[in-house]
């Protein structure tokens, strides 16, 4: 449990200079893509070919680096959202490589 606090902790803060992510107490994040890297500023999105729906190119910029990440657009009022699961520092370091595209 430690472990996951201080990882989502870590994640939240790493992603929150690119995305607005919500606050948890799950093993999860919830993260809105709309204006970060791969969303409305269309970097990843020209790379991918998705420009128009940034959702879209956050997740095929993680498929491409071999990372799942899950689609939040399922849930209502969620448009512009995905959710990144809290794993052990090495895996959370992969994930905010390819979402932050450094």
């Amino acid at each position: 449990r430690e472990r996951v606090a201080t990882e989502r902790t870590r994640m939240r803060a790493a992603l929150s200079d690119a995305y607005d992510v919500a606050p948890s107490n799950a093993p999860f994040l919830l993260v809105d893509v709309g204006d970060g890297p791969g969303g409305g500023d269309g970097r990843v999105g020209s790379e991918s070919g998705s420009d128009d729906d940034p959702v879209d190119a956050v997740l095929e910029r993680a498929r491409a680096d071999g990372i799942a990440v899950r689609d939040a657009r399922t849930f209502s009022g969620l448009d512009s959202h995905v959710r990144v699961a809290v794993r052990r520092p090495h895996e959370n370091d992969r994930l905010l490589d390819s979402l932050l595209d450094r």
